[in-house]
């Protein structure tokens, strides 16, 4: 017959048992998707789409991420501002029409940066591998921002894809409809070196100096 000390011990076993799966399953989940929030930043969480998941999907025949990149960052541009045109269900919340984007160089560049970075080190964060967020990243080249978001994704085969992605995801839909931006930059980078291979990249942004019409 088992003595008090033994059930105690089996009570103590099963515990830790629980526990050590619950945090297995926590670590597989926070593998999919990144999220980083801060008070002072406009900003958003990062999709990635598994590998099965992708090979899967259909693909449609339009600009890839091998595409000239100013053909690229006009496409991600018109598709964003076509989603802009109309309200748009963002999750939970619903977000009128607003006014269109226009494209700024130095915003892609900032993109095609981060875009690079990822695919040659391999990783796949809004930090970049010298610990870097977008906005230190738009700084450095000039931009001086009031407001600035950022959009990553990985795996992806054509900017219609991408897109399609951002505006399904609440967080990424967001920055698409986010009034208090004006500017836009898109990058993607491929390297068949890299685990997920294409890394795409938009940054929204309003320059400190500009002001909205009320």
């Amino acid at each position: 017959m088992p003595t008090p000390r033994d059930t105690l011990k089996f009570t103590v076993l099963l515990f830790l048992v629980f526990m050590l799966l619950a945090c297995g399953s926590n670590r597989e989940r926070s593998t999919v998707v990144a999220t980083s929030s801060l008070t002072t930043h406009t900003y958003t969480n990062a999709s990635k789409l598994s590998k099965s998941v992708l090979a899967n999907a259909p693909v449609p025949a339009a600009v890839r991420c091998s595409s000239e990149q100013t053909t690229l960052a006009n496409v991600l541009l018109t598709l964003t501002n076509q989603a802009r045109a109309t309200a748009q269900r963002c999750g939970s919340k619903k977000f009128p029409a607003v006014a269109p984007l226009t494209l700024h160089p130095v915003l892609s560049d900032t993109a095609k940066a981060h875009s690079d970075d990822m695919a040659e080190a391999d990783f796949f964060s809004h930090n970049g591998s010298d610990g870097l967020q977008v906005w230190d990243r738009a700084l450095a080249r000039g931009y001086q921002y009031r407001t600035i978001a950022e959009n990553i994704a990985a795996g992806h085969e054509s900017a219609e894809e991408v897109h399609a992605g951002w505006l399904n995801s609440p967080s990424h839909c967001e920055n698409l409809m986010n009034p208090d931006v004006t500017h836009f930059g898109a990058a993607c980078t491929a390297s068949e070196n890299a685990e997920l291979r294409r890394y795409w990249g938009t940054v929204f942004a309003r320059p400190r100096n500009q002001t909205l019409p009320l």
